[in-house]
């Protein structure tokens, strides 16, 4: 999903696709892209929306702002006066850079080091017809107070909710060719749970897949200067890619979130683990590499309490701010990258849940467990010993 918007093609790169968005600025595109037409102009759009046809809501769209609800897309919505509307849901997906040049907007979320200014997790932008950048901003993933539930509660919304988002997704892709790589892992193997859980027809994968396209052989090094994009997989036919990108963040086993929540709610997120090392989790957390992040989460924890506010909703506010920057995976080229737990609401969700469970996710990934454990139990044998270990 990545694109350059500009006055005039890239003198420098070849892209595969290009739309003529206005009578002044062009799309430039990977594979992977769709354009509607509608009564007020077109629409260009790449991924999807949960719970929705994507194609359908951009067609009848009400208004502008950023999209309410769990997605994994970008659309640019051109009305007939030539404005231009960057759409996305309010968890943004991918990072957007962009310049103004001699009255030209250039804008893209692919090298950085081109572009002098980075939308803000909080901002979405419109190109007027008189070609004048608009940033407008608008407050994301507002929701009602959060009410404190049993553990049993918590396991089970968590788990009817993201088995009914995976049901509706691949009922909407029904036919398209499906994969998951199990690293076994907390995460993936969650996933898989939900794959035998619901008999889908999903190929599972052992090792690395990069099939060559115009894109990727274009933009090859760019792409692997970002971790995430070093390690996924593609196809260039259209595919899915299920994947648990942002697992660690939504369902509070990162250092830097998890130790963020612990302090704030006056535990010592090291002194936990080190009490727990041998957990799931733990060991990983306690690398050295990791130990900063710990620190880190642990001071900022300490300050707000400062605040002396102690509930749930401060600790969402907190929080949500990291998880809303933390970009990891969107789409590439004809692979739709399906990211379940890229969705903050499952914060919303675990945070309901007893303090003693936070711990427990934290050093030892329990509530992964216990969900795996009622979906598909065989899969814990499975399991790696540790994160990140064999």
């Amino acid at each position: 999903m990545f694109f350059r918007l500009a006055d005039k093609k890239d003198d420098n790169r070849k892209w595969p696709h290009s739309f003529q968005l206005t009578s002044r600025y062009l799309l430039e595109t990977d594979e992977g892209w769709n354009i509607e037409q509608t009564s007020n102009g077109k629409i260009v759009y790449k991924g999807y929306q949960e719970f929705a046809d994507l194609k359908e809501v951009l067609k009848n769209l009400n208004n502008k702002i950023p999209f309410k609800g769990p997605g994994n897309f970008l659309a640019f919505l051109v009305q007939n006066d030539e404005t231009v509307y960057i759409l996305h849901p309010e968890e943004r997906t991918c990072p957007i850079y962009y310049s103004i040049f001699s009255q030209n907007i250039e804008v893209s979320n692919l090298n950085p080091q081109n572009y002098h200014n980075c939308l803000m997790r909080d901002e979405f932008m419109v190109i007027k017809s008189n070609s004048k950048l608009s940033i407008e901003p608008f407050l994301p993933c507002e929701a009602s107070p959060i009410v404190k539930k049993s553990e049993e509660e918590v396991i089970h919304e968590l788990n009817s909710y993201v088995d009914k988002k995976i049901i509706h997704f691949f009922k909407m892709y029904s036919g398209t060719d499906s994969w998951l790589y199990h690293s076994r892992g907390a995460d993936t193997t969650t996933l898989y749970s939900y794959v035998l859980k619901n008999k889908l027809p999903i190929n599972i994968i052992k090792s690395e897949h990069k099939e060559e396209t115009p894109f990727y052989k274009e933009f090859k090094d760019e792409l692997n200067l970002s971790w995430n994009y070093r390690q996924i997989h593609h196809w260039a036919k259209p595919s899915i890619l299920l994947s648990g990108a942002n697992g660690d963040e939504t369902l509070l086993r990162n250092p830097l979130s998890g130790a963020l929540l612990l302090s704030l709610a006056g535990i010592n997120p090291l002194k936990l683990l080190k009490n727990n090392a041998s957990k799931y989790n733990s060991r990983y957390l306690l690398l050295e590499k990791n130990k900063k992040m710990l620190r880190l989460g642990n001071q900022r924890g300490k300050i707000k309490r400062m605040f002396k506010k102690t509930d749930r909703d401060f600790f969402y506010d907190e929080l949500k701010f990291y998880m809303l920057d933390d970009h990891q995976h969107w789409h590439l080229g004809n692979t739709l990258t399906y990211t379940p737990f890229k969705d903050i609401h499952l914060l919303r969700i675990f945070l309901q849940a007893p303090k003693e469970t936070w711990e427990k996710q934290f050093t030892d990934a329990y509530l992964n467990k216990k969900i795996i454990e009622i979906n598909a139990p065989e899969l814990l044998s499975e399991m790696t010993a540790g994160k990140n270990k064999d």
